[in-house]
């Protein structure tokens, strides 16, 4: 349990946030009392009539671990599990992983565990032909809730509170009051997700909804320590009902009336005066808690907020000030000093720049200007240029005006000294030659000899890093970014570009995308909630994930964090970013209805054969290739057996081809398929384009080349010819059984009606790995046997095993390694 006190909370309520962990519920039913008893008999009678297969074994086995009208026997409850387990009850199977979390009939394994609450979690949450069935398939969100649990607290897996979220978010949506609960508590720690009390709060709610008192607990105190006292009220008494299920609320009548009794009296002191704040300056209340309101107070008064207000009701001209200004954007000076009271830094950085502006257009109207006045001309323009995103238009006769006075002081400052004057000058002179349509290259050699003065200002690191961007140099950008990190390695803007360049410095396909995510990550860390590139960070995130509930994870903390940006001046402007982010989420939803349909086959359909279930294995370019490259492989090796063992393969000179394949890339390349490239007559070689294949035979060997069958996204088969390919074993392995591979610049070969992949250039491949429980037959990645007497040949069913034999002939490729 841990206990956290909310931050700058005038009440002083301590938030105690308790973890509900997948052990403690084979605990509690172990210490399961009479009243749970007759709970388990009700629910064994409802969902008997369900019929699920295995729900006797769980129910029996339940009897065993609670010792209800059966003696108490762990190792039986255990061994009843298991049989459930093995009916594919999701049920049973999140029993049986909590047997081995817990130790309870076996001996403790987290390994095991996490394996088996991997397949609960991967089976729909509704019981299977019942969709609309209000009771849901329990084992499903309960195990999601185990495994983020096991993320979250190091339990036999490395800790990731990223993935713990993931997890936790997917067992909240699936039901699981105890998912909901956690993924509230990492809210309010900020681990994994953006710290968010109010998100925070909304989880425990959720929780609450579901039947979870302590999740009514850090509610009721969360509302406490906000200063809502009857809200905090009003979840005390929801969570003494709820307190029965399996715990007890945490505090007494007594210690709760005490709480509530000192905060009212609190909240009653200060609400007149919080009113009357908030009337004088036409401030905002929608949305906001009144803790929220007496911190925005509270602020109002640090010496920072006095400085820009009284330059904003002083001299300044601020409430007329706005043909300076980008009109695309509306300026809301009102919403602006809310936001910078609530602790906006972006928004107190906002008001300093119109500030500054506002003052440097005044003074420049001023004729003449006196040196002073110059000099303070160019510590107000740098302090605007500084800005995160600059979106301030100064009117032309004062640009003119300010680009006559920066350009007569660089030139007097450029050799003379490094005075802070001069490497603002000399910042200012960039900033204002460096403009559209003006020479980049002119502009990177600037900042560059501005760098070796002035070498301690992150503001030009960051304007080089801009520089190299645009002229998509990303490898010069990631270099300066880096050694610009190592004096400011807080720099939220130097860590967004740092994420930039890495992930536009290579294809997606050569990409680590783990390092780039990793650098998002960090920029996420140091940044402010409302920083304007928040949302493409998570965007960008989600376009990097591969996995459906990564994606769907990272997309919506974006919309999350949209909702954070300043609404006016500079609102955040969607970027392709999120375009390709979304439709990475239609893409995974598309994915998942499949899924769903796939599961929702009835009976009849299930009855069909191997061969009408899977059509394409009844294509006779298929049967033929591969058994002609089966036929193939055997004469040679009978041909190796009469010339000895030690006779070894010569890798001749390539055939002259028609065309000549070179590896080139520009961008990124666009993927083919082969029933795409198969409509040509001639020779003809798919620039920019990429396929790729799975290599479903064993290779052949000749002397010129390696012949392999590949089948690509759509189960279309095809020979592959690689031609100049190393010696070694490990070069010829990357072309064996299982192996994935894309062919940049694909090059199909045609000969009268036949045709097939060559590959000339070997730059032209690359090698993804391999798929080690590939199916000889099928190609589905489920082979879970082998044939008894080649040991090498895996299939995932006994149909798979018998069609390769009888269609495929076997027999030609069954021999020993």
């Amino acid at each position: 349990m841990d206990k956290i006190a909310m931050e700058g909370a005038s009440s002083g309520v301590e938030i105690e946030l308790s973890k509900l962990t997948a052990e403690s519920e084979l605990l509690a039913m172990t210490n399961s009392t009479a009243t749970e008893q007759r709970l388990l008999q009700e629910e064994e009678a409802m969902v008997a009539e369900l019929a699920i297969e295995g729900q006797e074994h769980v129910f029996l086995a339940h009897k065993f671990s609670v010792g209800c009208t059966v003696t108490q026997d762990a190792n039986e409850a255990f061994r009843l599990y298991k049989l459930g387990a093995e009916a594919g009850n999701a049920e049973a199977i999140f029993y049986y992983a909590l047997c081995y979390a817990t130790g309870k009939g076996v001996e403790k394994d987290y390994a095991m565990a996490y394996q088996i609450h991997l397949q609960a979690a991967s089976l729909s949450p509704d019981f299977p032909g019942r969709k609309n069935l209000a009771l849901k398939n329990y084992g499903v969100a309960q195990a999601q809730n185990a495994i983020g649990y096991m993320y979250e607290n190091k339990v036999g897996l490395e800790q990731d509170f990223v993935l713990a979220s993931i997890w936790y978010k997917r067992a909240s949506d699936n039901g699981s009051g105890d998912g909901a609960n956690n993924l509230g508590n990492l809210y309010f720690r900020g681990l994994g997700v953006p710290q968010n009390k109010r998100m925070a709060a909304y989880f425990w709610l959720r929780a609450v909804k579901l039947n979870v008192p302590e999740a009514a607990n850090s509610i009721m105190l969360y509302y406490l320590s906000a200063m809502e006292p009857e809200r905090a009220k009003e979840m005390f008494i929801i969570g003494k009902k709820l307190g029965n299920a399996k715990f007890s609320i945490r505090k007494t009548d007594e210690e709760f009336e005490q709480l509530y009794s000192s905060v009212k009296s609190k909240r009653d002191g200060l609400v007149e005066a919080i009113s009357a704040f908030e009337k004088e300056h036409d401030f905002p209340i929608s949305g906001m808690s009144f803790l929220d309101r007496v911190q925005r107070e509270v602020s109002a008064n640090t010496p920072e907020i006095i400085n820009i207000f009284e330059k904003m009701y002083g001299k300044c001209s601020i409430k007329d000030f706005g043909v300076g200004f980008n009109n695309k954007y509306e300026v809301d000076l009102n919403l602006l000093k809310s936001k910078a009271l609530g602790g906006s830094a972006l928004a107190i950085e906002v008001l300093k720049t119109i500030v500054n502006a506002d003052e440097l257009v005044q003074l420049l109207e001023k004729d003449p200007l006196t040196e002073k006045d110059k000099l303070q001309s160019v510590q107000l323009f740098y302090d605007c240029s500084i800005m995160e995103v600059n979106t301030i238009l100064f009117p032309p006769k004062a640009m003119k005006k300010l680009e006559k006075i920066v350009e007569k002081l660089f030139r007097q400052n450029k050799l003379a000294d490094n005075s802070e004057m001069a490497m603002k000058t000399t910042f200012c002179h960039l900033a204002l030659n460096f403009r559209p349509g003006k020479n980049v290259y002119y502009g990177i050699d600037l900042v560059l000899e501005a760098l070796k003065r002035y070498p301690l200002n992150f503001a030009y690191y960051d304007l080089l890093s801009s520089l190299y961007g645009r002229v998509g140099d990303h490898a010069a950008g990631l270099y300066i970014v880096t050694k610009a990190l190592e004096k400011f390695p807080e720099n939220a803007n130097l860590l967004f570009s740092r994420a930039i360049h890495l992930h536009l410095l290579k294809p997606v396909v050569e990409m680590d995308r783990k390092v780039v995510i990793e650098a998002y990550r960090q920029f996420l860390l140091k940044a402010p909630e409302d920083h304007r590139k928040y949302p493409d960070a998570y965007y960008a995130m989600a376009t990097l994930s591969t996995d459906s509930m990564e994606i769907n994870h990272y997309f919506n903390l974006g919309l999350e964090a949209e909702t954070k940006i300043l609404p006016c001046y500079l609102p955040y402007v969607s970027s392709k970013c999120k375009d390709i982010a979304k439709t990475e989420v239609q893409l995974c939803d598309i994915d998942k209805k499949a899924e769903e349909l796939a599961i929702s086959v009835n009976e009849n359909e299930m009855k069909l054969t191997l061969l009408e279930r899977k059509p394409y294995l009844n294509n006779p370019v298929r049967k033929e290739l591969v058994i002609s490259h089966r036929q193939a492989n055997y004469d040679n090796r009978k041909m190796m057996e009469t010339e000895g063992p030690n006779v070894s393969i010569q890798f001749g000179p390539s055939h002259v081809p028609k065309l000549i394949q070179k590896f080139s890339r520009r961008g990124r390349p666009r993927s083919i398929t082969l029933g795409e490239m198969k409509t040509t007559k001639d020779d003809k070689i798919y620039k920019d384009r990429l396929i790729q294949l799975v290599i479903i035979e064993d290779p052949n060997f000749n002397s010129h080349s390696i012949e392999v069958i590949a089948e690509d996204e759509n189960r279309d088969v095809t020979r592959l010819l690689v031609y100049n390919v190393g010696k070694t074993k490990e070069e010829i392995e990357k072309l064996g059984f299982g192996s994935k591979i894309s062919i940049f610049n694909p090059y199909l070969s045609v000969e009268g009606e036949d045709s097939w992949i060559r590959n000339d250039d070997p730059k032209c491949i690359e090698f993804l790995g391999k798929k080690n429980k590939l199916c000889r037959f099928c190609g589905e990645e489920k082979a879970c046997s082998a044939c008894s007497k080649c040991k090498r040949a895996g299939y995932c069913s006994k149909d798979c095993q018998t069609f390769d034999v009888k269609k495929m002939k076997h027999k030609l490729i069954c021999f020993p390694e």
